[in-house]
């Protein structure tokens, strides 16, 4: 939706470099701290120096389908909202209004990435989570078994030095240092045990991390459709140009409401 303050022009001024917004004072047009000028000056110098003023959101489309020839005009779900209120202001220029046709909506992934995926436990819709959450969901979907296994043999060790002792103490007294000090070499083992598993757990998480952040930043880069910050030409570079048939093929069967994931090779809806 677009939001228009009351007397604001749809255009800009250009200033030095910048845009800046005009509005309608008192029957002038104002630039705050550059000009006030009548309309029919400001139309004056306007046709002077036509280089001087920027459409905005509102009037762009407007501009440009009276400048080129436009068979249909394709857009997101966003743009397709606030288009919609232009219809009035094409009118008012004379201007045609070209069909509206809603922009594809699709995600190309390798079938590494699709693997890669299926490896973590991970579904489409979480790669709009943060890492951590991620990291929780893709931990749970693999736990560990050795290191729980190996905490259940050093509490099972400390038990039966426990009671081993326990039992020592009231007839073979002379055992009782050197079978404790046994066991403590067995409980230091199994620490180590521990240690060799927790490393490599920390390494296979830092990979797992790096891949989970790869996945979104190549599916769901900045938080964003993929659609919105890579062009076609980056993923014909990546993969070649043989699927891109089967690509615009698969697009004609589109509803306009569920995303596409689309893998060169094959489609999965």
């Amino acid at each position: 939706m677009i939001h228009k303050s009351p007397g604001t022009c749809p255009f800009f001024f250009i200033h030095e470099g910048q845009r800046l917004p005009v509005r309608e004072v008192g029957g002038d047009l104002v630039v705050e701290g550059v000009l006030q000028k009548s309309p029919d000056r400001f139309l004056q110098d306007y046709q002077a120096q036509p280089e001087s003023l920027s459409p905005n959101a509102t009037l762009r489309p407007v501009v440009q389908d009276a400048i080129l020839p436009t068979g249909a005009t394709v857009l997101g779900p966003s743009e397709i909202a606030y288009h919609a209120q232009l219809d009035r202001l094409y009118r008012r220029h004379g201007i045609p209004r070209a069909p509206i046709v809603p922009r594809l909506s699709m995600t190309i992934a390798s079938h590494a990435q699709i693997h890669r995926m299926e490896e973590t436990g991970l579904a489409w819709g979480d790669l709009q989570r943060d890492d951590r959450e991620l990291m929780k969901r893709a931990a749970a979907a693999t736990d560990d078994l050795s290191l729980a296994q190996a905490r259940l043999l050093e509490s099972q060790v400390q038990e039966a030095r426990s009671g081993m002792i326990e039992h020592l103490q009231n007839d073979r007294k002379h055992l009782v240092d050197p079978v404790d000090s046994q066991f403590g070499r067995i409980e230091k083992t199994i620490q180590q045990i521990q240690d060799l598993i927790a490393r490599d757990i920390a390494r296979r998480d830092s990979i797992r991390l790096a891949r989970i952040q790869n996945l979104k930043n190549t599916l769901y880069p900045d938080g964003d459709l993929q659609e919105r910050i890579f062009s076609l030409a980056y993923f014909m570079g990546k993969f070649g140009q043989s699927w891109v048939e089967s690509l615009i093929a698969e697009s004609r069967t589109w509803d306009g409401k569920n995303h596409i994931v689309y893998i060169p090779g094959e489609v999965n809806d």
